[in-house]
């Protein structure tokens, strides 16, 4: 008779376990990068050129807001190669040209970037999976 009772509770148990809805959770990715360069607002960073898929640069939007949740303001730039990325001040001096194969060389390199103003509510994040030249895809974080 127990092992009758048991059998059934464990029976209606198991039944209703099954009928309780599954939530589907995203699976969270995080995109590990290097900071290269710390200074105010700006930081300029690197990832691997191995991260630099539609996914990952999409999960690296969250992640820097993530991050960088606490700062008042922050201007990220995100490059694939540290060569490139050590280029930004260079790049930003000059007015936007370096002349020639930097110019394409940093272009190449540029990963994304991702602002966010807290005074404003500005917020900010724009990937290019073709480097700085090519398609700029805009993305709520």
């Amino acid at each position: 008779m127990r092992s009758c009772i048991l059998g059934a509770l464990a029976f209606i148990a198991l039944g209703q376990l099954r009928a309780q809805p599954k939530t589907a959770t995203a699976p969270t990715t995080h995109v590990e990068y290097k900071v290269v360069e710390s200074r105010a607002a700006m930081r300029i960073v690197v990832i691997k050129p191995q991260d630099r898929t539609e996914a990952k640069l999409r999960a690296l939007g969250r992640n820097l807001k993530a991050v960088f949740a606490s700062l008042p303001v922050v201007i990220v730039m995100v490059f694939d190669n540290e060569q490139a990325a050590k280029m930004y001040d260079r790049m930003s001096a000059s007015g936007g040209s370096l002349g020639g194969t930097d110019d394409a060389f940093y272009d190449r390199h540029t990963v994304a970037n991702y602002s966010h103003n807290k005074n404003t509510r500005h917020e900010q994040y724009s990937y290019f999976p073709d480097g700085g030249n090519g398609r700029q895809i805009d993305v709520v974080p």
